[in-house]
This record gives structure tokens, C-alpha cells and sequence, in this order.
């Protein structure tokens, strides 16, 4: 029998699904086997071994269709390999074993050091593309007007004084005269005896008092001036803004290895490392050979990678795509990399192989590192 398996991603790192459409197991666990194409690996626990191997795994059954929830200790490795790779899946069920192709261009898996959570939400983010929204703009102040004063009541006329009756006029007049009498007389004895001061200023030389201006209560205050609105600040975009708007210009390979290093002058490390992936996944031996950078140990660091720490298995499934299109830098890369991985062990012949090819086409380092491993 012949099951068509997929992957389907899941949004956590690490962690994804084997589907197998219109099959239904007989029980809740069966062994399954995945080997990779090119060169026969099989996926073991903890990365990818020479020797068939087989995995017992929990198994759900979702409407006719089975189900297998996979972990980082098969996900890391399988999100390694480049996608030019195809896996046979190997399902043992009740005695009986089925086989189909699993083709891993049709998904993207995350595995569980891809960038921590910064560089997991921007993967998600642009797979379900989603925008941030604009910050709303700051309210403008409007100036503040002044009021007109009020105006001011015109001044009324004074009441006009009646004359008194004739005969009260009569009266007045004589206390008049008699007052006028006794000033003429108590001015004369004062003049007499010296009483005024023959030192008296003249009036016509006297300095006049300068007049003080007087304000017009009626004159309005003059208005305040009020400062005009600041300029609203842009906003600023987010690497996943900005990844997700490049990738929608459906960029050729050329374009996006020159964004890419854009992003990563600008310490963007992890939209760099996105169109890295992007280009290397179309086969571009240079983005393939910088996203294998960032995960070598050999060049690892804060400043070059987005990772929380180096991973060399990875790095040399990163190196091995272009190393197998005859790249000299990536065989030898490649042949350094499992070396010094497991200076000791099975994959030692497979990086002299490599160290030897590179050092065939050329490469000086290759030589050195050969010599040194022989």
C-alpha cells in the first residue's frame, strides 16, 4: 500500500505534524522510519545516522486522517536539510509496513532555534500576513482665542441744579458779602505782620510736573501667540514589516541577497537571516553558504547571528547543497565543520572526502586543515 505523508508546520519552533490523508492505524502507536534522499541518511534521535533506524511514535486519528505530532529531535534535523531534499517515510503498522515520498519544499519547518521568540513571531507573522497598524496621530491644540473687552458705559451728565426761590437768594447773598469782608481783612493784617514769604517760588518759573500718559482701560491686551502643532514622529517598521513588504515585490535572487545584507548593516540580523533562507531555498550558492555562517561555530557570534547559540549539525546541512554543486568554499566548510563536530567518529571519513575534494580544487585551507586530520 502507498500513503501520501505531509508536514504541516506548526506555529511553535520545534514542533510540526506528519499527516497521512485516508489512512487510519490500528492502534495509538506504530514505528515509523524517514530516509533522506541523496545519501541514504535515516533520522535518528539526535540528527541523521548511516544505519536504518526506527522511531516509536504517538499516533491521532483527525477525521479519517493520521496524524503524527513531531519534536525538535526530528524536526532540528529535518528543517536543516535544504529544500531540494525529498524523505521516504516508512510507517509499520500492525505487522504491516507502507511507504511514501514526503516532499519538504511544500512547508517551511521552524526548528527550535530559529531565532527565539523575536524571530518567531516575524516568521509567523509574515506567514499569516499580518500588519501592524499605524500609530494613531496626536491630537492638534487648537490656539486659544481672546475675548474683545467689554465696552465701556458712555459717563452720564450731572443732574442740573435747580436755582432756590428768590427769596433764599437774598439771604445768600449777604452771608456772601460778609465772608468776603472777613477774608479782605484777616489777608491784610497777615500781610502786615509778615505772615507770607517774600521767598515764594514764582509760578512762572516753577519746573512743570511732567504728565504722566494715561492707558486706555478700553485698549484690548495683546493676544498670545501660540506655538504651532510639532510635526508627527513616522513611525518606525518592524523587521517583519519590512520582510513582508519586500517579499510581496516577488524579489529575484540578486535582490534579495542585496536586502539582505542592507538588514544586516543595519544589525536586522534575523530579516537577514529570513532572506538568506529564501534565496538559498532557490538554490544560490552564496545565500546558502552566509546562512550556514550563522550557525557555524567557527563564526559565530552576537554580532553576526540572531541565535541564542551556535549549532554546527546545522550549519553543515546548510554547507552541504552548494558543497555537492562543486563549491570548493562549502566542501571544505563542510569538511571542517563534521570534523571538528566528531574528530573521532563515523563522519570523519565523509569531511576528509570533502577536505580532499576542496583541497583538489584548490583551496589552500583545505589542504592545511587535511593534513592536520590525516
Amino acid at each position: 500500500m502507498s500513503i501520501k505523508p505531509k508536514f504541516i508546520s506548526n506555529e511553535t519552533p520545534g514542533f510540526a505534524e506528519i499527516r497521512i490523508p485516508d489512512y487510519t492505524a490500528t492502534g495509538d502507536q506504530v514505528e515509523i522510519a524517514i530516509k533522506r534522499s541523496g545519501d541514504g541518511s535515516y533520522l535518528g534521535d539526535s540528527g541523521w545516522l548511516t544505519n536504518e533506524n526506527w522511531l516509536s511514535v504517538n499516533i491521532q486519528d483527525d477525521n479519517g486522517e493520521c496524524v503524527i505530532p513531531i519534536g525538535p529531535s526530528q524536526v532540528d534535523p529535518l528543517a536543516s536539510c535544504l529544500s531540494s531534499f525529498m524523505f521516504q517515510l516508512f510507517l509499520k503498522d500492525g505487522g504491516a509496513t507502507v511507504a511514501g515520498v514526503i516532499k519538504k519544499t511544500s512547508v517551511t519547518l521552524l526548528s527550535s532555534q530559529a531565532g527565539g521568540a523575536g524571530m518567531t513571531s516575524t516568521v509567523g507573522s509574515i506567514a499569516a500576513g499580518t500588519t501592524t497598524p499605524a500609530p494613531e496621530p496626536e491630537p492638534v491644540e487648537e490656539p486659544v482665542s481672546i475675548p474683545e473687552p467689554e465696552p465701556q458705559p458712555e459717563p452720564q451728565p450731572a443732574p442740573t441744579v435747580e436755582a432756590p426761590a428768590e427769596s433764599s437768594s437774598k439771604k445768600g447773598l449777604f452771608i456772601a458779602l460778609a465772608v468776603i469782608a472777613l477774608l479782605l481783612v484777616g489777608g491784610a493784617i497777615a500781610f502786615y505782620s509778615g505772615l507770607f514769604d517774600s521767598k515764594t517760588e514764582d509760578p512762572a518759573t516753577a519746573t512743570p510736573a511732567t504728565p504722566t500718559p494715561e492707558v486706555s482701560s478700553t485698549q484690548p491686551p495683546a493676544p498670545a501667540q501660540s506655538l504651532p502643532p510639532a510635526a508627527p514622529t513616522a513611525p518606525t517598521l518592524t523587521t517583519r514589516q519590512i520582510v513582508q513588504d519586500f517579499l510581496a515585490t516577488n524579489p529575484d535572487t540578486p535582490a534579495l541577497l542585496a536586502k539582505a545584507e542592507e538588514m544586516k548593516a543595519e544589525g536586522r540580523l534575523d530579516g537577514a537571516m529570513l532572506l538568506y533562507r529564501q534565496a538559498a531555498g532557490k538554490g544560490d550558492a552564496k545565500a546558502a553558504l552566509l546562512l550556514a555562517r550563522m550557525y557555524d561555530p567557527k563564526y559565530f557570534s552576537k554580532e553576526t547571528s540572531p541565535l541564542p547559540n551556535a549549532d554546527a549539525e546545522t550549519a553543515a546541512y546548510w554547507y552541504e547543497g552548494p558543497a555537492k554543486n562543486g563549491d570548493v568554499e562549502a566542501q571544505r566548510e563542510l569538511g571542517r565543520v563534521l570534523i571538528e563536530q566528531n574528530p573521532s567518529g563515523f563522519q570523519k571519513e565523509k569531511a576528509v572526502e570533502w577536505l580532499t575534494k576542496a583541497a583538489e580544487g584548490g583551496d589552500a585551507e583545505a589542504q592545511s586543515l587535511l593534513s592536520q586530520y590525516q
